[in-house]
C-alpha cells in the first residue's frame, strides 16, 4: 500500500474514534451529512517529487490538518470539540509513527481543472 494512503487509512481510525465526542446523535440531527466533494473536470492529477527543507513533527500535521478541515468539521459537530479532536489526532499521529522518515513520503500535488 503506498504510504499516503497508508498514513490516511490508519488516521480514518483515529478521525471515527474522535468524531465520537459528540455525545449524542441527536445533536447533530439538524445538520447536513459532512460531504466531501471531488469536481468532475479534473483533467490531470499528478503527484510531484519535492525535497523537503525540515523534518514534520506529529503537532506540525496536526496544525496543516486543521487549517484545511476545522471549519467543515465545527460546522457538522460543533465548535466545541475541536481542541480536543486535535490533540487526539496529535497523540495518534505520534502513536503510529506516521512522521517517522520510513513512513513519510516527500510530495506536492499537481491539479490541472477545466474550466466547465
Amino acid at each position: 500500500m503506498p504510504t499516503s494512503l497508508k498514513l490516511w487509512s490508519n488516521l480514518s481510525s483515529s478521525w471515527a474514534c474522535t468524531l465520537a465526542l459528540v455525545d449524542s446523535p441527536e445533536k447533530c440531527a439538524d445538520r447536513p451529512a459532512l460531504v466531501v466533494h471531488w469536481p468532475q473536470s479534473i483533467e490531470r492529477f499528478e503527484l510531484l517529487g519535492l525535497k523537503s527543507s525540515g523534518e514534520i513533527v506529529p503537532e506540525t500535521l496536526s496544525m496543516h490538518a486543521r487549517a484545511s478541515m476545522e471549519e467543515r468539521i465545527g460546522e457538522h459537530f460543533g465548535s466545541e470539540i475541536l481542541d480536543e479532536l486535535f490533540d487526539l489526532f496529535t497523540k495518534k499521529a505520534a502513536e503510529l509513527g506516521i512522521c517517522n522518515s520510513e513512513n513519510r513520503f516527500d510530495a506536492e500535488l499537481f491539479v490541472l481543472l477545466k474550466r466547465k
